[in-house]
């Protein structure tokens, strides 16, 4: 199998195109994130970003991030593990998940994005980051999508911060950017953002 050549620098995929004799590896998580992320705050070219988390879609994040001109600090319970993911990034940095290097980094963030699974179904009351460490120029986006609502989000609400995104939105657009890989037609936006809302409200 082939790896598309941004997928093959993130060193994720999530996406196979079988149109071919050899099929080919995709990642559109960054995609998506990058274009949710666009709509809601704008140019990211100077902003500080926070990603929690050093796995697939951290990293996919973050190289969509850096190439779109971002200050990024990855924090990860294993610092050496994203010490790794931020080598081959170019304005980037890696701290631990601690109170007092988090406390720090938020202070200094304009976006904080979680990429962990803490806070998803059916650990809804988990969250890595709470209100007293939020101040009201964040932006704060969680990828997680079911609860649609997670603590993280609720934690942002009560500190009153700038924007809120919740993991939704991330979803369709980058299921989005895989069928048009797959189906090379632009997708309904729009309706398949209302199904997946209403798919998860019923889960509810």
């Amino acid at each position: 199998m082939a790896t598309e050549e941004v997928a093959a620098k993130i060193g994720a995929i999530n996406t196979i195109e079988f149109r071919s004799d050899t099929p080919v590896g995709y990642n559109t998580d960054g995609l998506g994130s990058l274009k949710v992320l666009k709509e809601t705050v704008g140019d990211l070219k100077g902003k500080t970003v926070l990603i929690l988390g050093a796995g697939g879609a951290a990293k996919a994040i973050a190289y969509y991030l850096d190439t779109a001109g971002a200050k990024v600090t990855i924090a990860n319970r294993t610092k050496e593990r994203a010490t790794l993911l931020v080598s081959n990034l170019h304005n980037t940095n890696a701290i631990s998940l601690t109170a007092a290097e988090l406390k720090d980094s938020i202070k200094d963030s304009d976006i904080l994005i979680n990429t962990t699974s803490v806070g998803m179904h059916p650990n809804e009351d988990a969250t890595l980051v709470t209100a007293d460490l939020m101040h009201p120029e964040l932006v704060v986006f969680d990828i997680v999508y079911n609860p649609m609502e997670t603590k993280l989000l609720r934690e942002a609400k009560k500190a009153g911060v700038k924007k809120i995104i919740d993991g939704v939105m991330m979803l369709v657009y980058q299921g989005a950017a895989s069928f048009t890989i797959w189906t090379q037609k632009e997708p309904p936006i729009g309706v398949m953002e209302k199904a997946v809302r209403a798919a998860l409200s019923r889960d509810l």
